[in-house]
């Protein structure tokens, strides 16, 4: 009497998962997309299944990394290779600044007022607006001067925007009296 055995030690053969995505914030992810696998001795399509679902928060609101990994198994339990699509959603756009006050001239002695501008940015709610330089350039006579005043904002991913810049010169233009 003779026996043969036939042994299956083939891993099935995973297909690539969907393409990584690297979109920026705010974005709608897309759906990840599985691979198919095919057994040698094994029913085709062999199934695949998911060994990993991990998502790690990104510094802003709504980014992250996203990453599935998928395994298949054949019916001789033998595991194929594992294979991962990534799913990115970053900020790499800096904040925007607007509505700083207008250049100005003023008459001597009134003090400069200056407007801050207000910060925008697509994933941070609340950028931070930073005053970077107040430089005054004295003028010809006492009390007369100019002074400019710079500010940037910076987002939750530590992007900073252009600074933006007020400039208010305060002068003598009164004549003086004789009493």
């Amino acid at each position: 009497c003779q026996v043969i055995t036939v042994d299956d030690t083939t891993p099935p053969v995973i297909g690539a998962p969907g393409m990584d995505v690297t979109l920026e914030c705010p974005a709608v992810p897309p759906a990840f997309s599985p691979p198919s696998a095919l057994d040698a001795c094994g029913p085709n399509p062999t199934p695949v299944m998911e060994v990993s679902n991990d998502m790690v928060a990104g510094p802003c609101p709504g980014t992250f990394v996203h990453t599935v990994c998928w395994q298949s198994e054949d019916c001789a339990g033998n595991l194929s290779n594992i294979v991962c699509q990534v799913i990115t959603v970053e900020d790499t756009t800096a904040p925007t600044l607007a509505g700083a006050g207008p250049d100005a001239t003023i008459e001597c002695p009134m003090a400069p007022v200056f407007t801050p501008p207000t910060a925008m940015d697509d994933c941070d709610p609340a950028p931070v607006v930073n005053e970077v330089s107040n430089d005054i350039v004295p003028g010809a006579c006492p009390g007369t001067f100019e002074q400019t005043v710079c500010w940037e904002a910076v987002d939750c991913a530590g992007l900073t925007s252009p600074p933006v810049c007020q400039v208010i010169t305060v002068e003598d233009t009164t004549a003086p009296t004789i009493g």
